[in-house]
């Protein structure tokens, strides 16, 4: 996934959406510098906090289940202490709507939702 094609389809698709508020959007872009560009990966929390400016693990945890619902990206929670969170970022064309690809289906094996 090209960064800046990501990037301009966020924005589009963000700014239709009244739902978001500013830790969402910093959510999203730290997550997206951690992804490097794509792909399923493993979420550092703290890093991730620090980078969006989310000081409260509630408000980082609503805001990430709450971008995936709203379709921004895919979050499988692990509820093990010593194990991290997987995100993938969704990718959004040029209208800012999510794009289904061939990736999807490593997506959905790796157990994210639709929703």
């Amino acid at each position: 996934m090209e960064v800046s094609a990501q990037l301009t389809g966020f924005y589009r698709k963000a700014g239709r959406d009244k739902r978001l508020r500013r830790p969402h959007l910093n959510l999203y872009m730290a997550l997206l510098v951690q992804s490097r560009g794509g792909g399923a990966f493993r979420v550092n929390r703290k890093e991730v906090m620090a980078w969006a400016r989310i000081r409260s693990r509630t408000t980082y945890h609503r805001c990430l289940r709450e971008l995936d619902r709203w379709g921004y990206l895919y979050y499988l929670p692990s509820y093990d202490p010593s194990s991290k969170s997987l995100v993938c970022i969704r990718p959004l064309s040029k209208e800012g709507a999510a794009t289904e690809t061939a990736g999807d289906a490593t997506v959905m094996k790796l157990g994210f939702s639709w929703n």
